[in-house]
């Protein structure tokens, strides 16, 4: 391996989420499998990873309107029912500035979980968004808080469970519905600020076990 393979490898370690993804063209409709990685806000892939030239680029934010408001949002949805591209682990992104539909599918559900949380980091930092796998001191800077005080997430979940789940047999070991942590890990990475107060215990204790884990 060259000189230049060995510093274009370490420059991409140093970039945001990278990897394999299998991506649905275009104009001819047939799956490529293309290697992409986050940069700053923009999700780019190419045919090989030591390309220095993008086959393409993909806007994931847009700069703020004179009132502080975005005009556009990207938006990600997750097809891992298979949906109608009849694929599995397979999800889209929407409203991008080409007004295409992008659509991708990873080697495995974890895999595309992990590119999911990846964009949507990107995606809804703006709003309090992709707090998972985000650095705790990041996280509360986007959210306007004190640097000695913790994440809306967090402290909702513990104080929550001082509430409610101290007397709590098996609680951290026993875990929660898996549907119902995905589907709020979903609305707090997307910063919709969902009210847990009548969620069950064993949830809550599993979300909290997911952030601090990611």
């Amino acid at each position: 391996m060259s000189s230049s393979e060995v510093r274009r490898i370490l420059q991409l370690q140093r970039e945001g989420q990278s990897g394999w993804l299998t991506k649905l063209g275009g104009r001819m409709k047939t799956w490529r499998r293309r290697w992409f990685v986050i940069r700053d806000t923009q999700l780019l892939y190419f045919k090989d990873p030591l390309d220095a030239k993008p086959l393409g680029v993909i806007t994931l934010t847009y700069p703020l309107d004179v009132e502080g408001h975005r005009a556009r949002e990207v938006h990600i949805a997750s097809e891992d029912d298979e949906g109608g591209y009849n694929k599995k682990h397979c999800f889209e992104l929407r409203g991008t500035a080409d007004q295409r539909v992008y659509v991708m599918y990873a080697s495995s559900s974890a895999e595309m979980d992990k590119w999911i949380d990846a964009i949507q980091r990107v995606t809804c930092a703006r709003r309090g968004g992709g707090m998972f796998g985000t650095d705790l001191t990041v996280q509360v800077v986007r959210e306007g808080r004190a640097l000695d005080t913790v994440p809306d997430l967090l402290q909702r979940c513990i104080t929550f469970l001082r509430a409610k789940g101290l007397r709590e047999v098996g609680l951290f070991r026993l875990p929660g519905r898996s549907t119902r942590v995905r589907e709020l890990k979903w609305a707090f990475n997307t910063g919709q600020l969902p009210d847990i107060s009548d969620e069950e215990v064993h949830v809550v204790a599993s979300l909290l076990k997911l952030y601090l884990r990611e």
